[in-house]
């Protein structure tokens, strides 16, 4: 699948993946979906309704990987194991675009500010556990429990996605400021651990004087664990009587600046900050403490050969 499906173009500068392939796809779907670096073997059709309307449609196979738990990546090491027995993941989406879309970053040619908006859906035909209980409606946690998840058949979600240019100097076509926003969701939180996911942030492109290439980037975001993952982690401290906190969810930040040294080299220094990792999860090092707040600083660089 290329980065045109469900992802907005504004997002992909920033570091953190969760800014491109979502966090529910990629919590959600076996294997994490057909994303970099996995893929699936499928075909795609785009219509041009009318303009600037359009509608795009595709189907993969239902999983990147052969295994059906664990790390997809370790399962298709190489990228290249094509499986053709896990189901489909069937995508569809509905686009209207006014102006190209690489005006939204770069608009010199621009004579109205651009926009791209989006609204699809997915639906993978894979079997997906049920997070809270066993194929008898009781807690997995339970000592009475089988320890089987409840199967349940395929799992899909709605999504939105918008990149708007919001202002554009008219000393300098250059500088500009754009907006992108996503949310996306999934009413099956039974048979999902992550059931909501959104981010939104802004891009300034020209910044400074003479650094017309150059972006600063501020965005946010936010993932909801799904309602029967956290039942299941309250059953789990009921019936074992230890420390199991309760996942809500996690939100993060990012603040860059991608910075044109010279034609082959950009390099990117990036601030990130995430407020309750993974929901809410007990610190391995702690056991009986949540994993604090964490702060990141990096230095990404990309080097043209």
């Amino acid at each position: 699948m290329d980065q045109e499906w469900m992802v907005s173009n504004n997002a992909l500068v920033f570091a953190n993946t969760m800014f491109g392939w979502p966090m529910l796809p990629s919590a959600d779907l076996p294997g994490g979906g057909p994303a970099s670096p996995l893929a699936s073997l499928g075909g795609r059709a785009r219509y041009h309704v009318v303009k600037p309307l359009y509608i795009q449609a595709g189907i993969f196979s239902g999983s990147p990987a052969y295994a059906r738990t664990g790390d997809a990546q370790k399962s298709n090491r190489s990228g290249t194991s094509f499986v053709l027995n896990r189901g489909i993941f069937a995508i569809a989406e509905l686009q209207y675009a006014r102006g190209e879309l690489k005006h939204i970053a770069s608009p010199e040619e621009a004579t109205t500010p651009p926009y791209v908006y989006r609204l699809g859906g997915w639906y993978d035909s894979e079997p997906f556990a049920d997070q809270y209980g066993d194929e008898h409606g009781i807690a997995l946690s339970s000592p009475q429990s089988t320890g089987r998840a409840r199967l349940h058949r395929g799992a899909f979600s709605l999504y939105a996605v918008v990149d708007q240019m919001l202002w554009h100097s008219h000393h300098n076509l250059s500088r500009t400021l754009a907006l992108f926003a996503r949310v996306m969701g999934t009413p099956q939180s039974h048979r999902v651990p992550i059931d909501f996911s959104m981010n939104f942030g802004f891009t300034l492109k020209d910044p400074l004087p003479y650094r017309q290439d150059d972006t600063l980037g501020l965005g946010m975001g936010y993932t909801h664990v799904s309602h029967a993952l956290a039942k299941y982690d309250r059953a789990v401290r009921n019936y074992s009587g230890t420390y199991n906190p309760t996942q809500t969810g996690e939100t993060y930040m990012e603040l860059m600046y991608q910075c044109q040294m010279t034609g082959w080299l950009q390099l990117q220094p990036d601030f990130q900050y995430l407020f309750n990792p993974s929901g809410g999860i007990p610190n391995p090092l702690h056991p009986t403490r949540r994993i604090k707040d964490i702060a990141v600083l990096g230095l990404r660089a990309i080097i043209a050969l």
